[in-house]
């Protein structure tokens, strides 16, 4: 037997959640894919990586931000080197705000370039080591799109 829908229900909220596992293909920086902020719509934004097995090494972590939504071209805005994460368990975070990443845009080669969307990167001990990226930006205002749509059966 179907079951129908009976209502769709969107949460107003004024902050959104991502989460994101990442898994490193080298020991070069690579930008994880997937999870990004708009920061026209969002005033902060804190990222989190927590490392998920015994094995796996981060040894640096940067906000980075582009005029693109992929996050192609992107100019650290925050970053934190020399880091000790080698064992599950281990995490490190940044928050980053929308000024800090227009002042960051401003002092660009030839003036403003459109920074706009952020995201993390991240740079790994090994290839195959596994990170959880978690994101959580601040909204400017209250919004029922920042939350996931609710099927109530």
């Amino acid at each position: 037997m179907a079951v129908s829908t009976r209502a769709i229900q969107k949460f107003r909220s004024k902050y959104s959640i991502k989460n994101k596992m990442f898994t490193a293909s080298g020991t070069s920086a690579a930008v994880a894919s997937g999870i990004s902020f708009d920061m026209s719509k969002f005033q902060s934004v804190y990222g989190q990586a927590f490392l998920t097995d015994a094995s796996d090494t981060l040894t640096k972590f940067e906000v980075v931000a582009s005029a693109a939504s992929d996050l192609s071209s992107p100019v650290a805005i925050k970053e934190l080197t020399s880091l000790a994460a080698d064992a599950a368990g281990d995490w490190v975070c940044l928050e980053v705000q929308a000024k800090e990443v227009r002042s960051v845009d401003e002092q660009q080669d030839g003036g403003l370039t459109g920074l706009r969307y952020i995201g993390f990167r991240l740079t790994c001990g090994a290839s195959g080591d596994n990170v959880m990226i978690t994101g959580i930006g601040e909204a400017n205002e209250e919004s029922d799109s920042l939350t996931a749509t609710l099927n109530i059966a």
